[in-house]
């Protein structure tokens, strides 16, 4: 069913998009905690920052979805949409409007991601020495690594389905290998964020109690 196919296309795109902007806001509020530490700077409360970050990123990946299901309608040339439901549910892998439409936005969001985190590193390490900025610092430095994991993920995404974007024209089993491992994500982020020595430890504790 063709409306099926691009409704799902269009729900996907909106998800891939959303998980791009979460994870720059992501990057973002780690380096304001960290610039926060440095500067001894008041910030607002944590709930109150989720609100404006949930704004942020639903605004933007609805606009972002909005703008590419309307130029879909348009009656303008093919190669300016984004080609939902058009010979695949998700938008087209072989034109270069996926670099518009998807390569582009979040390969600029990753650009913006990297400099975060090195505004970061930089700022972690420039904090004063005392014990409560220490505390502090360390709390941090376990939040900076856990969000590099997750950055190094998101980022290999990025990378895998620009190169599928790159080869689309040549050899097909290219592009089922990145598309395998682009598919193989959840599985990557369950290694490494539960497959952990400090994780399966709480499991086997939790198990142990419920038993």
């Amino acid at each position: 069913n063709w409306q099926v196919c691009q409704a799902m296309g269009v729900l996907c795109y909106f998800f891939m998009i959303s998980a791009f902007f979460w994870l720059n806001i992501t990057c973002f509020d780690l380096w304001l905690n960290i610039r926060g530490i440095r500067y001894q700077l008041q910030s607002s409360s944590s709930r109150l920052r989720f609100t404006y970050y949930m704004i942020y990123v639903w605004s933007a990946a609805v606009i972002f979805t909005v703008t590419a299901l309307t130029i879909e309608h348009m009656d303008i040339s093919d190669a300016w949409k984004p080609g939902f439901g058009n010979g695949q549910c998700f938008i087209k892998s072989r034109d270069w409007s996926a670099l518009l439409y998807f390569q582009g936005p979040s390969g600029l969001l990753n650009l913006f991601n990297v400099f975060f985190f090195t505004m970061s590193v930089i700022n972690l390490y420039q904090i004063k020495e005392d014990s409560y900025e220490l505390k502090k610092e360390t709390s941090q430095q376990y939040k900076l690594s856990t969000f590099l994991r997750l950055f190094l993920v998101m980022g290999v995404s990025w990378i895998l389905e620009f190169f599928t974007y790159l080869f689309a024209h040549s050899n097909s089993f290219i592009i089922v290998i990145f598309n395998t491992l682009n598919a193989s994500q959840g599985i990557i982020l369950f290694v490494v964020f539960v497959l952990k020595r400090r994780v399966l430890i709480l499991l086997k504790n939790q198990w142990n109690k419920s038993t």
